[in-house]
């Protein structure tokens, strides 16, 4: 499958989830694509040392996900390959073009 979107979003986590809202906020639609096949929202709690307020990263993540129009986040979309010609390669075989791409996936 091929398929072209104006920007695409390697990571779901906090960073590209939030990244994303910004986006839509202010009118630009993205495409964030997730390697693993639902939303990844086991891990640490998040603390903010100002209040010493801390917030459970399951809650938060689906917060953040609650403010996202429905599609978009497409899962069990790992990206192994991008190319010069603005191309991304997925796992699966499709092949993504996009103007953007914006990496939020952590260590990779």
């Amino acid at each position: 499958m091929n398929h072209t979107e104006g920007i695409i979003i390697v990571g779901a986590g906090i960073v590209g989830l939030v990244v994303t809202i910004g986006l839509h906020r202010n009118g630009l639609r993205s495409l964030v694509l997730e390697s693993s096949d639902t939303l990844r929202s086991a891990g640490f709690t998040l603390t903010l040392w100002t209040n010493v307020c801390s917030v459970r990263r399951s809650l938060l993540m689906e917060a953040l996900v609650g403010e996202l129009p429905h599609g978009s986040i497409r899962y069990s979309s790992k990206v192994i390959a991008m190319e010069d010609s603005d191309e991304s390669n997925l796992a699966d075989g499709s092949t993504l073009k996009a103007k953007v791409v914006i990496g939020c996936d952590d260590i990779n």
